[in-house]
């Protein structure tokens, strides 16, 4: 396995690793698979969001998908997905 500090994906191609797919699981389960705003349990449609990005500045990179806590992440459908992301803007934290 690659060391994960020798990871130089795009951040869409680590949404494919084993590490995301079982953080992303994880916090499906917790949520009940459904979308904390409007309640839709379309399980196609369902996504996991992270409310934050961390930025290491000593790295100059940020965290990977699943590094985050938890509390970091929630489960939405891709509408509010798509209609959260072009309200706001993702904080960018540096850590």
């Amino acid at each position: 396995m690659v060391s994960l500090d020798k990871l130089n994906c795009s951040y869409g191609e680590l949404l494919f690793r084993p590490e995301w797919k079982l953080k992303r699981e994880q916090i499906l389960l917790r949520d009940n698979y459904t979308c904390q705003f409007c309640g839709s349990t379309q399980k196609n449609e369902l996504q996991v969001h992270h409310r934050q990005y961390h930025y290491i500045s000593r790295l100059g990179m940020f965290k990977k998908p699943w590094d985050y806590p938890d509390e970091c992440l929630i489960t939405i459908c891709k509408c509010c997905h798509d209609r959260g992301h072009s309200k706001y803007k993702i904080p960018k934290i540096k850590i």
